[in-house]
């Protein structure tokens, strides 16, 4: 069986590279290139991998969804008050390169929590626009619902990693956490936008029961 599984996916392999000469790949991805190896991106997934225990992300949703409610209910934008330079700007890259690269690990410690094998993460042209990727494309022998936790594994890291920042802004009001709460925010309707190959399309085509044997999670890295 596992020589089966195996064939399978170097089979996927080889299709997406036929698709790439056919146009439908290279309509998603124009160039890519990996630059975090799989084995040394396993070292932290295997460690994070226990964030998927499923009470531990029903309790971290819950309060993302609760804080998230608090802060746009009593929401007191301090932007006037904090206007845009280019050090806000310099700073707001270097915390969406940041969390881009939290969300790819995401992926992957949710492909090490059911025990399946991960591969590099990877930077690519996605509509002449760069994205990050990770190549996951063994969770095909996931089940519907493990494949959708894998799906949404990059948004649970970013949550986890906005939830303090949430709550310091809920605190304090600080302003400069106003731009990166509502930057976040836009961001995570952009990556669970079904219609581009981010992970709402992956959600959508495992619901559905579309079968794609080669996968790249991509989303839109901090330049855009």
């Amino acid at each position: 069986m596992e020589e089966i599984e195996n064939f399978l996916v170097s089979f996927g392999k080889q299709l997406g590279s036929d698709e790439n000469s056919k146009g439908d790949r290279r309509k998603s991805f124009i160039y890519h290139k990996d630059f975090i190896s799989a084995t040394l991106l396993r070292r932290y997934s295997d460690i994070l991998k226990y964030l998927f225990s499923p009470w531990l992300m029903w309790i971290v949703v819950a309060v993302f969804a609760g804080l998230e409610m608090i802060y746009f209910f009593h929401f007191r934008s301090m932007v006037e008050q904090t206007p845009i330079n280019v050090y806000l700007i310099a700073g707001l890259y270097l915390f969406l390169a940041l969390s881009s690269l939290v969300h790819e690990l995401g992926h992957a410690a949710a492909c090490r929590y059911y025990g399946m094998p991960h591969g590099n993460i990877g930077l690519g042209l996605y509509l002449n626009l760069p994205v990050f990727y990770t190549d996951v494309t063994h969770v095909w022998k996931l089940s519907c619902r493990q494949r959708c936790i894998v799906n949404f594994g990059g948004v649970y890291f970013q949550m986890i990693l906005l939830i303090p920042l949430l709550a310091l802004a809920i605190i304090n009001g600080y302003g400069v956490l106003d731009y990166v709460i509502l930057l976040m925010n836009f961001n995570f309707t952009l990556t669970l936008n079904p219609f581009f190959k981010f992970d709402g399309y992956w959600m959508i085509t495992d619901l559905l029961g579309i079968p794609n044997f080669v996968r790249l999670h991509g989303r839109l890295p901090p330049s855009l």
